[in-house]
């Protein structure tokens, strides 16, 4: 190439010689931007899964390693690389993974999207529409929300090669494959038809992109709360938790991790109230909050323990029991 630019192009014919062999160009002074290329390349000095030599720059390219045959983009590069990735096969072709990478790439007027099967193609050579799904969210064991058309773009318009005045009209169908009990995660929006005809008899594939993501729900572990008379012994562990949010009838058997508690009331021995922290338990699918429970740590039914309180004050603090039920232990406030 004697230094024009390249911009919006592929190849995606096998390339063989013995030096400067490239699967989009052989040798090339000007710059390339936002290209590809597939066939195999074969060659003996200065080979490259898009060029053979480069002395310009080369931006937002790709090249298919498995299908080139090529590690590397350019056999000898005095220029510039830069957004220039190779790419495995199925990666060339997964519609978003592809599109998320493809920095520049004007997927709305000029590049129609790859998709299973398919390498991305330009809507002026090609029979190719691209429906645009709105991507769109919900809590995980809710129903899914109304998928949507954001847009739907190449067709007759654009692609030359078509009869003059052509139009194509249909409705396209959105679904996915995420459910309610479907995990925390993206689900590809797919859709029907997978062609369609134009008023001329001119027929269209159609490519369907856009996701629907499913974000955890919320649930609310709470410890229980917790007597203990005072014996000396320290507090250890906890009195169990109860749980408020799971869905799709889930129990906390679906939870990993194991139970266990922190807080104050760890290793608590003296009359008072301490706080019980539940903790250990994780989950993908939801959002934990733990909340506190209390102990009560109080004297033996029937005995008192003083708890000092400030001195300036002239007042104590006493636990009474005065019925022998735990549960009418309070802490009362005596002069002194």
């Amino acid at each position: 190439n004697s230094g024009d630019d390249i911009t919006n192009a592929y190849a995606t014919g096998a390339v063989s010689g013995d030096t400067y062999v490239g699967g989009l160009v052989g040798y090339q002074k000007g710059n390339i931007t936002n290209a590809y290329a597939t066939g195999a390349v074969s060659g003996i000095t200065f080979i490259g899964g898009l060029v053979g030599q480069q002395t310009g720059s080369i931006t937002n390219s790709f090249w298919d390693v498995d299908t080139t045959g090529r590690a590397n983009a350019v056999g000898n590069l005095a220029g510039s690389i830069s957004g220039t990735i190779g790419l495995h096969t199925t990666e060339f072709q997964d519609t978003a993974g592809f599109m998320s990478q493809a920095s520049g790439w004007d997927f709305e007027n000029v590049w129609a999207p790859p998709s299973n099967g398919y390498y991305p193609e330009l809507y002026a050579l090609s029979q190719v529409v691209w429906v645009q799904a709105d991507d769109v969210s919900r809590i995980y064991g809710d129903e899914n929300p109304a998928l949507t058309t954001a847009g739907i773009y190449g067709g007759p318009d654009i692609y030359v090669f078509g009869p003059a005045g052509d139009v194509l009209s249909f409705s396209p169908t959105l679904s996915t494959a995420a459910d309610t009990s479907s995990s925390v995660g993206s689900y590809a929006i797919t859709g029907s038809p997978n062609s369609a005809t134009s008023a001329k008899g001119q027929n269209y594939r159609v490519v369907y992109s856009g996701d629907l993501t499913v974000t955890p729900a919320a649930l609310r572990i709470t410890a229980n709360d917790d007597t203990k008379a005072y014996n000396d012994l320290p507090y250890i562990g906890g009195n169990g938790v109860s749980y408020s949010g799971f869905v799709n009838g889930e129990s906390a058997g679906v939870l990993n991790g194991m139970l266990n508690y922190g807080g104050t009331a760890q290793g608590a021995v003296n009359p008072k109230n301490y706080t019980i922290t539940p903790k250990g338990l994780v989950s993908a699918n939801y959002t934990i909050t733990f909340v506190d429970g209390i102990l009560m740590l109080f004297s033996a039914p029937g005995m008192q323990t003083d708890v000092p309180g400030p001195i300036d004050e002239g007042l104590g603090q006493n636990i009474v029991c005065p019925d022998g039920n735990l549960l009418s232990c309070e802490l009362v406030e005596v002069k002194f």
